[in-house]
């Protein structure tokens, strides 16, 4: 397979996440999120599951989770594969969020996140 083949089908990758409503339907919101709870001192906490999803699919999606939470907002991500362990930490020293814990029970990897 050529490098150009290969590329393309990261960039299609890339695209549907970006595009896909998918990453909406694996949020569970313990606290409703919404403009009042930052004034009245609440924090959401949110979990997503990216179980069995390959790299860069972790990364990305934990990037668009991110970028619909509040300052102080936790996430929770759940991820199997190998390489998050190496990209969640790479893609919060870019965002400037902080990776609170990490997990690794089995070969499942949390991560625990709190927004900047």
């Amino acid at each position: 397979m050529s490098a150009s083949t290969l590329l393309s089908g990261v960039r299609r990758a890339m695209r549907w996440v970006l595009k896909s409503s998918a990453i909406e339907d694996m949020i569970k919101t313990n606290i409703a999120s919404d403009d009042s709870h930052a004034k009245a001192g609440k924090v959401a906490e949110k979990t997503i599951n990216l179980r069995g999803l390959k790299c860069p699919l972790p990364a990305l999606r934990t990037r668009k989770a991110l970028g619909s939470m509040q300052a102080g907002d936790i996430l929770i991500v759940e991820c199997t594969d190998p390489l998050a362990g190496i990209d969640i930490p790479n893609l919060l020293n870019q965002t400037g969020d902080t990776l609170e814990k990490t997990r690794k029970e089995n070969k499942v990897m949390t991560f625990r996140i709190r927004k900047r």
